[in-house]
């Protein structure tokens, strides 16, 4: 890059902060080159970005597409800490919250392949020391919310400061969770039950949930900024956490998922997320059996659809096009992934807020943006044919 270059460039970045930094907490800085073949979608969805960045006071979030599945777009944008100015980066490690759940049940689609689980085993079959024995609550009822198991410890420990340094620590938490509805008797979402499952792969491939995941999941797809979000640990690009009172940002309540690791505990990047996303659009990572058995919604004991699968919601979006897709939320955690199988695509968006809106609107113009030029490209090319 030329001296003139340069100090456009430097202006330019200067602009943004100017624009962006001073009275929203918007900022810019150094983005990546245009995603080359994607520059229109890339430009649309940034402007979808930073307008609901600036309209809700939202400091930082990470966003990444995958298409077709490569790497398209990653970027980020506003503010990891608005304390110290730090920037977004594509490295900025964000909360998950409940996207873990989709984690955790591919990790669990593995260990079903390998035939170490099975997932209408009752829990009490893998972990004797289960509560609530005879009365048929299998993974899959845990993971698609239809246990009939109440989210109490969830609710009680939401912002307990406790670390839990083993599964078998947070275990002793649920042992008395009791049961809301009878299984099958009614949807009702909950998320540190999601611990009886991690319970259940560590009795059964007699290892340590983490490192489980690390070989089954964040191994194989190459996810290298995918950790737990250990609040008593150094953990590089980790982003700080924010909640919103009357419009503006401020820290939020400090909180330890360990307790809730396999339910809402990892940290992760937007383009990690995305990566994660793409290897469930086609057999490779997972078989596609195994793939169907996660994305089928459960039914209630009288028929209803849930709209709920294992670790997934599957449903359609605001185009009316089909999707599958999870948030994630909590103390400065708000995060969205969504899978377009038909379109090929899948958007990670991700905050460091409560409660940002992330998905909705915001979701669906990236989108919109990219299958217009996607569908573009397409007819351009048959027409050239």
């Amino acid at each position: 890059m030329g001296p003139n270059n340069l100090l456009r460039h430097a202006a330019a970045t200067l602009l943004l902060l100017t624009c962006f930094g001073v009275k929203s907490g918007v900022a810019q800085v150094a983005p990546p080159p245009p995603a080359g073949r994607y520059e229109e979608a890339v430009r649309e969805g940034r402007a979808a970005v930073r307008e609901m960045m600036q309209r809700d006071s939202v400091p930082g979030v990470g966003v990444a597409v995958m298409a077709d599945g490569e790497l398209v777009w990653a970027e980020g944008f506003g503010f990891a800490d608005l304390e110290q100015r730090v920037p977004v980066t594509r490295e900025t490690r964000f909360g998950i919250g409940s996207i873990t759940k989709a984690m955790t049940m591919a990790l669990y689609g593995r260990l079903v392949e390998e035939g170490v689980v099975e997932f209408d085993a009752p829990v009490e079959s893998y972990l004797a020391e289960f509560p609530h024995k005879n009365m048929k609550i299998s993974v899959r009822l845990i993971a698609g919310h239809l246990s009939g198991l109440d989210d109490s410890v969830n609710t009680a420990h939401g912002l307990t400061s406790t670390h839990y340094g083993t599964t078998a620590e947070a275990l002793r938490l649920l042992m008395n969770e009791p049961l809301k509805y009878r299984p099958l008797e009614r949807h009702f979402y909950t998320t540190g039950p999601y611990t009886f499952i991690a319970g259940v792969v560590e009795r059964a491939a007699r290892k340590d949930f983490q490192a489980l995941m690390n070989q089954y999941v964040i191994g194989p797809l190459g996810l290298k900024d995918t950790v737990p979000n250990n609040r008593r640990a150094i953990v590089p690009h980790r982003t700080a956490f924010y909640v919103s009172e009357e419009g503006k940002a401020v820290n939020a309540p400090f909180a330890d998922p360990s307790f809730k690791l396999a339910g809402a505990g990892y940290l992760s990047t937007a383009e990690d997320v995305a990566r994660f996303g793409a290897a469930f659009l086609k057999p490779g990572f997972l078989k596609e059996a195994t793939i169907a058995e996660l994305f089928r919604p459960l039914r209630t004991s009288a028929g209803e659809d849930t709209g709920f699968a294992l670790g997934w919601r599957v449903g359609k979006d605001g185009r009316n096009r089909r999707i599958i897709h999870q948030p994630g939320g909590g103390p400065g955690i708000s995060c969205w992934l969504t899978l377009y199988p038909d379109e090929k695509l899948v958007v990670a968006i991700l905050s460091n807020q409560t409660g940002a809106p992330v998905g909705g609107r915001t979701m669906d113009a990236i989108a919109d943006s990219f299958v217009k030029q996607r569908t573009a490209r397409r007819g351009g090319a048959r027409l050239n044919q």
